[in-house]
């Protein structure tokens, strides 16, 4: 049987990504640094960025708003605790984005399934995530009607 304490980390880390996606899709850039720890570090694929969380936050405000709309969808999540106060969490992913005409996928529609691969830490009773990578699964354009 799973702890009060456990089941409350895995309410607080969900709420964290589901911040993060809120934030993507409303181009809140606030919102998608609240998930992240001052020094997390963020490995998405070498062409999109690999580094600092404030490296990352850069990269996506100078992306975001060249896409019409995004949706990101989370599915599946496993949480693992190691300890008390780390979490690695694997999350599926669903994603769609539209590309405007200064976009690299310009007048394209864009689907991803990927995964996040996280590792939370609880630092002074919050848990944030401390290390983030994307694996993709697969992703398919097509053109926008």
């Amino acid at each position: 049987m799973k702890s009060l304490e456990e089941l409350s980390a895995r309410a607080e880390i969900h709420d964290v990504l589901l911040r993060y996606c809120r934030g993507l899709d409303r181009v809140d850039m606030s919102l998608v640094r609240s998930a992240f720890w001052p020094d997390a570090w963020v490995q998405f694929p070498e062409s999109l960025h690999q580094g600092s969380v404030d490296g990352f936050i850069e990269f996506l405000t100078g992306e975001m708003p060249r896409f019409v709309r995004t949706m990101h969808l989370l599915g599946n999540s496993l949480v693992d605790f190691d300890g008390p106060n780390v979490a690695h969490v694997e999350t599926y992913l669903n994603a769609d984005h539209q590309g405007t005409e200064v976009h690299q996928w310009a007048n394209e529609n864009v689907k991803l399934w990927a995964r996040y691969l996280d590792r939370f830490e609880q630092r002074d009773g919050v848990w944030l995530i401390a290390r983030r990578a994307l694996a993709t699964g697969w992703m398919y354009r097509y053109p926008r009607e």
